[in-house]
């Protein structure tokens, strides 16, 4: 039988729980310990909490996974999973990944893939992704670096990149883009994204919640806004995710997850 609960939430990292820096490529650890004992609070009063982050499941870091999270929506929705076990697994087709890196080497746009294994960049250093991480100048050298088997969950792009794709590229119209906030644009396949994910998560959640909650700050957020009930953006937030959320709350450097699940009490205990 479904467990009838008061609320299930879907927690968003990068920009909303940790410091999300684009143009350099670094990001904090851990969120604060105060949204951390906010989170603690929420499951420990019945409820039931998820991820919902543009991330593959290999940045999930320790910090994350000590937090009682039951399930994560990843990569905008491609890779979902639920008590440790995988339920949606949306990579790219090889013939796409293939014509769609050819289209952007031909191009000169720099792209950035969420793999099964890590990430790589390719054409070149794509913005917003810099430190330890792969990189190739053709598409035979990215299968080669990643071990033969690219299984991409996502591409990232700059916005102009997204544009020159768009109006060159025959094969966009196989994918849904999403904003990611400072220049920094995301392709999923298309009906992938993070509402499709949550929709598929608390299908196999097996509760029974009154209030479906999710808090994010940017584009990618927008699709699971749109699902929820309460959406909450912080105030660090684009615009784009401000005018879907149903609350705006206050930004990350002022622990924005932990004073708007405070102030939404009354829906969660």
């Amino acid at each position: 039988m479904p467990r009838e609960v008061n609320a299930v939430c879907f927690f968003d990292v990068d920009g909303t729980m940790v410091t999300r820096a684009i143009e350099s490529g670094s990001v904090e650890e851990a969120p604060s310990q105060r949204v951390c004992d906010a989170i603690r609070a929420f499951v420990a009063a019945g409820n039931v909490a998820f991820l919902s982050t543009g991330r593959g499941p290999d940045g999930i870091n320790r910090h994350l996974r000590e937090l009682p999270f039951s399930g994560m929506v990843c990569v905008d929705g491609a890779y979902v999973e639920h008590d440790g076990k995988p339920i949606q697994d949306a990579f790219f087709p090889k013939e796409l990944a293939d014509a769609y890196l050819t289209q952007c080497l031909e191009l000169g746009v720099p792209t950035a893939l969420n793999c099964r294994g890590g990430s790589i960049t390719v054409g070149g250093r794509a913005f917003g992704f810099s430190g330890d991480i792969l990189e190739a100048s053709s598409v035979e050298e990215a299968y080669e670096a990643m071990g033969g088997d690219l299984h991409v969950w996502k591409a990232n792009v700059s916005t102009e990149g997204l544009e020159r794709l768009m109006r060159s590229s025959n094969v966009m119209d196989r994918f849904e883009h999403y904003d990611a906030g400072s220049g920094a644009q995301e392709l999923t396949l298309l009906g992938v994204g993070k509402g499709a994910g949550a929709k598929r998560l608390l299908d196999s959640a097996g509760v029974v919640p009154k209030h479906v909650m999710c808090f994010g700050d940017s584009g990618n957020d927008v699709p699971i806004f749109d699902i929820c009930d309460i959406s909450v953006c912080l105030g660090n937030g684009d615009d784009e995710a401000k005018e879907h959320a149903t609350y705006v709350t206050e930004d990350l450097a002022h622990d924005g997850v932990a004073v708007g699940l405070e102030s939404l009490r009354q829906f969660w205990e």
